[in-house]
């Protein structure tokens, strides 16, 4: 390694005179180029960088250590940092250029957005820009406005982690991108940032776009702020459905009792997209006093609703519900109604046992199948402790085939 000849200033009784730096060879070194001159400073630095491509792992490390210490990096530095935080094939060298590229503030932020303009690794990327924090905001909404969906895609997750003000703002504008996993990664990213989020989301539900209403009162429904009950109230009667959707989805999750009554008046709406979002929040809301209309919304013209009504009497452990979520299970019209019927009784445990083998006696081929469905969601164990519990009148055989068990030890715990 090529030595750097300076004369940083001695502290204590230090000699003052020249001293011979050799780049990683001790801790002192960030005290001393502290004292050295800028030109010192710089060709310190490239020596560094000529590490930084070392191909022992070991010199890689030390420079990225180095340059960590040594304040913020140059355009060079940067460049350099930014492909060793990437790419480097040792994990420790690219935990300290990670860390080297921190000081480079706004300007490692937009290299690393180039890069990830550029295709680079998606995931470290926003790793990266979420550490260097409120820097990389202004970098990051300029990605959010690329062409690319998985870019846009990516800055989101790292605005999420950054959950400043001015992320929250960049934020609020994806709510209208084009693409739709974009926006659900806004919504959620908005949704977990929480309080500071609120008031940002509270003013977009009166936005003139319906898609930022929808969006803002999805995103408010990851939280549980009292703040947006009565907005979200009034978006129950905004003018497009997709909102009025929306809405009644995040109001279930504010669990307020409030909220049943406006809930109930949603799961009647003539559009199917609203009573889809009604039977959704009835369920998250916890009120068991939705049980009985949801077991009437059951029979819904539109299948989009029926499942929702289905998994919404699974989140509720509606029990009395059983018969019908069985009559749905082995008569519904769509597979995935029947699907999610078979997920509800999973919910409901123990309970469900008995009324699926009974249900089982008598029932053609295909009706039986669905009822092994809904059995291999409960679980063996929870099946096994229910027939010993319980007088069974259905043989084991009705049991193995169920659960196709064919090992007859097994089957005999039956």
């Amino acid at each position: 390694m090529t030595e750097l000849r300076g004369r940083p200033q001695g502290r204590g009784s230090h000699d003052r005179g020249a001293r011979t730096l050799t780049p990683g060879t001790s801790h002192t070194l960030v005290d001393m180029l502290l004292d050295t001159d800028p030109v010192s400073h710089r060709e310190f630095e490239r020596q560094l960088l000529h590490d930084l491509v070392d191909t022992d792992a070991r010199v890689r490390w030390r420079a990225a250590f180095d340059l960590a210490c040594v304040g913020a990096p140059s355009g060079d530095a940067i460049a350099a940092l930014a492909s060793a935080a990437l790419h480097d094939t040792d994990a420790s060298v690219r935990t300290h250029a990670a860390r080297a590229l921190v000081a480079g503030g706004s300007a490692a932020a937009a290299a690393l957005v180039t890069r990830l303009l550029d295709g680079a690794d998606h995931e470290r990327s926003t790793e990266l820009l979420a550490a260097l924090g409120a820097p990389a905001v202004d970098a990051l909404a300029t990605a959010l406005e690329g062409d690319d969906p998985s870019v846009r895609w990516a800055a989101g997750g790292a605005l999420e982690d950054i959950a400043s003000g001015d992320a929250v703002q960049a934020l609020i504008g994806a709510l209208t991108d084009d693409d739709d996993e974009v926006r659900h990664c806004a919504v959620t990213a908005l949704g977990h940032i929480g309080v500071p989020a609120v008031d940002a989301l509270l003013a977009t539900l009166s936005d003139v776009s319906p898609v930022a209403r929808s969006e803002a009162a999805r995103a408010l429904g990851y939280q549980s702020d009292s703040r947006s009950f009565m907005p979200l109230i009034v978006a129950l009667d905004d003018a497009d459905a997709e909102v009025r959707g929306s809405a009644a989805w995040a109001l279930g999750g504010l669990h307020d009792p409030r909220g049943l009554v406006p809930l109930l008046v949603a799961l009647d709406d003539e559009d199917a997209r609203v009573r889809e979002g009604a039977a959704a929040g009835l369920g998250r809301s916890g009120d068991a006093r939705a049980v009985r209309p949801l077991i009437t919304a059951i029979d819904d013209e539109d299948d989009s609703v029926r499942c929702r009504t289905v998994t919404a009497l699974g989140e509720l452990g509606a029990t009395r519900a059983l018969p019908f979520l069985i009559a749905t299970l082995t008569c519904d019209a769509s597979e995935d109604v029947r699907y999610a019927a078979a997920d509800a009784l999973g919910e409901l445990g123990a309970a469900a046992v008995q009324p699926l083998l009974e249900a089982m006696d008598g029932e053609g081929e295909d009706a039986r199948g669905w009822i092994a469905l809904a059995l291999e969601s409960l679980g063996a164990p929870v099946i096994e402790r229910s027939v010993a519990q319980h007088d069974c009148r259905l043989g084991p055989a009705h049991v193995r085939e169920a659960l196709g068990w064919t090992d007859e030890g097994r089957a005999a715990a039956v």
